[in-house]
This record gives C-alpha cells, sequence and structure tokens, in this order.
C-alpha cells in the first residue's frame, strides 16, 4: 500500500491502484479531480465527508462513469 497526495489531501492506493481509498474529512470537488488522476478501478469514500452534498457525489459518479466508457473499464466507485 502506497500513500497518493494531491490537494493536500491523503488517500491510500492498494495492489499498485487497483482500489483507492480515501479517509480525508470533507471531499471537495478538486479531490475528485486527484482521485481521478490516481486512475484506480475501484475508489471508497466516506459517505460522511460529503456532509449531505449529494450533488458533489453526483457529479464524482457520473466522473468515474465517464471515464470508464471512455477507457472501455469498469471503475467502481463507493461511499461507506
Amino acid at each position: 500500500m502506497r500513500i497518493f497526495e494531491q490537494v493536500g489531501k491523503q488517500v491510500f492506493l492498494v495492489d499498485d491502484g487497483a482500489l483507492l481509498i480515501s479517509s480525508e474529512k470533507h471531499s471537495p470537488a478538486e479531490l475528485i479531480h486527484a482521485l481521478d488522476e490516481a486512475d484506480a478501478l475501484q475508489i471508497i469514500c466516506l459517505d460522511k465527508d460529503y456532509k449531505g452534498d449529494d450533488q458533489l457525489k453526483v457529479y464524482a459518479m457520473r466522473k468515474f462513469k465517464a471515464r470508464a466508457q471512455a477507457e472501455g473499464s469498469e471503475i467502481v466507485f463507493a461511499t461507506v
């Protein structure tokens, strides 16, 4: 496991980026862009970090879905 730092946030990459876990407080749009740049196949974030901002969560889901379609792959985005 290695730590990926972007926009002052830490996320954990497991198995050479096959899984990305963000445990940061609050997930602004900049962090979503950083998660996208990490090029992981599975992305897990804490639901409470969105602080009820469902619009931001939908934005993240759409961004990763679009990337998956462009690459012909499947990207799993989940909040727990």
